[in-house]
């Protein structure tokens, strides 16, 4: 085992139900990086993203990983294994009972909904939405919202999901094994960032081929590895100059750079400013 999923108690810090009427529920779940193992609630599963990626594992056992603006459907298990890569995730699951939201719909608002065709889809996959849907869910976390508003907007959400279908092009997905690695990669990525890291001895230390490595990366974390590593430097490079009185020339080797120029170029692509800019408007 190559991780330790966080426990159910973790796990209440990580979510936020709201049951907006019987038979619907809607979760909203904010993380940091970290694995997840939760007990599945029981009904039909809707995932949004909208910041970070988070996985929905299929029927197989492979994982597939959304990025801001996508929803999937979720395959129900006993117990479901989410990875949130990324150091901040942001999103929502709607969970229906169907036939009971339904009644209800009927019994107490006078509505009738007709089944979407995408509630009889038996696997985890990728939706496609249209663009005022997208930005419905991007609304739910913009502001602060009463409960009664949530349920207004679920609604005509909902109204709209009926036209929704699945993608014609789904992501590529991969098994526990190959995430469980590629999570280990982008662990080693984030560590000793003066230390030069060749990607394919990186690969063959972590027993994964280098194009699967590369392709599980980019669905995980949504950039390729070497974007990656120079984030984290130039975090680093950011945390030097607010803390200490480094010259900046020796800021750029602390983080990996001989040359003063690259680091700058660098850091400018990254922050938005030169490094000595940084320093005094941070001071």
């Amino acid at each position: 085992m190559l991780f330790k999923p966080k426990t159910a108690q973790t796990e209440q810090k990580l979510v936020q139900r709201e049951m907006l009427f019987p038979g619907l529920t809607l979760t909203f779940w904010h993380s940091k990086r970290t694995w997840l193992e939760r007990q599945t609630m029981e009904g039909f599963v809707l995932r949004f993203c909208y910041e970070g990626t988070v996985s929905c594992r299929r029927k197989n056992g492979r994982f597939l990983f959304l990025h801001p603006g996508q929803m999937a459907i979720v395959y129900q298990e006993d117990k479901e294994l989410v990875c949130f890569p990324q150091e901040w995730t942001r999103g929502f699951d709607i969970v229906m009972d169907w036939g009971r939201f339904k009644a209800f719909l009927k019994t107490s608002l006078a509505m009738e909904l007709e089944t979407p065709a995408l509630f009889f889809q038996d696997n985890s996959c990728l939706l496609e939405l249209e663009q005022a849907a997208i930005q419905m869910m991007q609304g739910l976390f913009l502001a602060e919202k009463k409960l009664a508003q949530h349920k207004l907007e679920m609604l005509a959400l909902l109204s709209m999901l009926e036209k929704s279908k699945v993608s014609s092009e789904q992501p590529p997905c991969f098994s526990l094994d190959t995430v469980q690695r590629t999570w280990n990669v982008a662990k080693a990525l984030r560590k000793d960032v003066a230390e030069e890291k060749l990607l394919e001895p990186l690969a063959e230390s972590y027993g994964i081929g280098l194009s699967t490595l590369k392709n599980c990366f980019r669905q995980m974390y949504g950039q390729t590895m070497y974007v990656y590593r120079r984030a984290w430097r130039m975090e680093e490079a950011k945390r030097l100059l607010e803390t200490t009185d480094l010259p900046i020339s020796a800021v750029a080797q602390e983080v990996g750079y001989e040359n003063f120029g690259k680091f700058s170029a660098a850091f400018f692509s990254c922050v938005g400013q030169l490094p000595h800019h940084y320093r005094k408007n941070f001071n």
